[in-house]
């Protein structure tokens, strides 16, 4: 099964210009080969931006690096000084004293109120 493209240039120009005018420019364009010293240059520039490119992406892998291992220690130490620390047996206990009588203060409070108002 083959496919063909239909390319219309014909009509109003501004409009069918700017669309179709890469279309065909391209295809009846005349490609003039290139030669071998010509090919060879072209060659060995795509080796030294190769080159270089991956002299850069290690560059980056390092530094990617290090800074994942900077951002770990980052928090980590966060983790330490920002950590919930559960209470003792002690602690717990005093915290559970110390919300029992806030309790029985309220309750003392609101009954003492209701026979206030009574009176």
């Amino acid at each position: 099964m083959s496919r063909a493209l239909v390319v219309v240039t014909h009509g109003d120009q501004s409009m069918a210009q700017p669309m179709a005018g890469a279309l065909v420019e391209n295809m009846t364009r005349q490609v003039i080969p290139l030669d071998g010293d010509e090919l060879a240059a072209v060659k060995a520039e795509l080796a030294a931006v190769k080159a270089e490119k991956a002299r850069q992406d290690a560059r980056e892998g390092v530094r990617e690096y290090a800074e994942s291992v900077a951002w770990r220690e980052v928090q980590e130490g966060m983790a330490v000084k920002y950590a919930v620390r559960q209470p003792g047996p002690v602690r717990g206990a005093l915290l559970l004293g110390w919300a029992l009588m806030w309790a029985a203060i309220g309750a003392a409070y609101d009954r003492l109120s209701a026979i206030n108002r009574e009176a």
